[in-house]
């Protein structure tokens, strides 16, 4: 249902682009340029069967977007990075396939992706824009124990030593994979001083094929 409804808001930006004409226009106040870079975060929501065993979490992404002027479409590519807490359900299936007690674990992605994206004019001074990409996405999941371990600790200031317990992790199981994906989003840009330009944007993530990762961002960014 997420994938048809992101399929369609992309298929309906396209359909209504305007002609080269209308770039010019009064509702196109500013023209795309370029070469262009962006940084982004926000909020990430898995989904699919990986949702049992990963939280929401949280992404951060940056790249360039590279668009002649005067037209309206361009291409885009981004390196990410998104972590997600361990649910309970993964925390306990690490406890049994560890034979040890699992407490907290986690889940890393880090993607390189590269494809197309196709920008109309929107409301006022605004744009829309949709985009697909290809990519290469690295996953690092981590189930940990928490131990307590005896040491001498020593401060770095005040140059003093002591004997003491700290608390550490213990890595109990760890699966990294390097699989290729494909990513699809929508988003609104809103032009501001100086070139900048300030987004928000929304996509879909799906890694691998028979039993895939999926999640879903909600970035806001800025774009100079």
């Amino acid at each position: 249902m997420i994938r048809r409804t992101l399929a369609a808001l992309l298929i309906g930006s396209l359909g209504s682009a305007l002609t080269p004409a209308a770039w010019a226009g009064p509702g196109a106040s500013f023209d795309p340029g370029a070469l262009s870079w962006h940084v982004s975060g926000g909020f990430s929501s898995t989904t699919g069967q990986i949702s049992d065993y990963l939280q929401g979490g949280w992404i951060f992404s940056g790249g360039f977007t590279y668009t002649p002027a005067g037209r309206a479409l361009g291409l885009r590519g981004d390196l990410g990075f998104s972590s997600y807490n361990a649910t309970n359900r993964f925390l306990d299936y690490g406890t049994q396939v560890s034979g040890v007690q699992v407490d907290s674990g986690s889940g890393q992605f880090v993607s390189l992706s590269l494809g197309p994206t196709y920008s109309v004019p929107f409301i006022g001074r605004s744009r829309a824009y949709g985009f697909a990409q290809l990519g290469v996405y690295y996953s690092d999941l981590q189930l940990s124990q928490t131990f307590l371990f005896a040491g001498n600790f020593c401060d770095p200031y005040f140059g003093f030593c002591d004997f003491g317990v700290f608390p550490g992790d213990n890595v109990v199981y760890e699966d990294t994979r390097t699989r290729f994906g494909w990513n699809a989003g929508v988003g609104v840009e809103f032009p501001t001083y100086y070139g900048t330009r300030y987004f928000v944007e929304a996509s879909y993530h799906r890694i691998g094929g028979s039993q895939p990762v999926e999640f879903i961002p909600i970035q806001f960014g800025i774009r100079f």
